[in-house]
């Protein structure tokens, strides 16, 4: 052989393995996704790691809001209590008020008598009047 030729054969066998290996990396990549897998799990990772830290604050705030509403309902049911003990109902105030006012009436009445003087006709002890 002649040396042209075999730089001849040389180049051709080169660039066929070059057409094959081209031709075989443009399939490849053709079969590639857009982005690489390794960017799109680390996207997901990061995402799955925000969700849980922001679920975690919410839970966070959610606990700390129903700790204050327990304090609150504790508070308001302590308030009752001492309303309750401390005060009474208006029904029950008018009626104590309408018997204190009756008994002041008989205290006076019967003040009246003794300033005024007993009736002589009464038996003895027994004061005049209703009562």
């Amino acid at each position: 052989m002649y040396p042209a030729q075999s730089q001849l054969k040389a180049s051709y066998k080169y660039s066929l393995v070059y057409k094959t290996w081209y031709i075989k990396r443009k399939a490849l990549q053709a079969l590639e996704p857009v982005l690489p897998l390794s960017i799109v799990l680390s996207l997901l990772g990061g995402a799955a790691s925000a969700i849980l830290t922001f679920g975690k604050r919410f839970e966070e705030l959610d606990k700390a809001a129903e700790e204050r509403i327990v304090l609150v309902d504790q508070r308001v049911d302590g308030l009752e209590i001492r309303l309750a003990k401390e005060y009474i109902q208006k029904q029950d105030l008018a009626h104590m008020l309408e018997r204190l006012d009756s008994r002041m009436d008989r205290m006076d009445y019967k003040l009246d008598q003794i300033l005024i003087g007993y009736n002589k006709s009464a038996p003895h002890g027994q004061l005049n009047g209703p009562y």
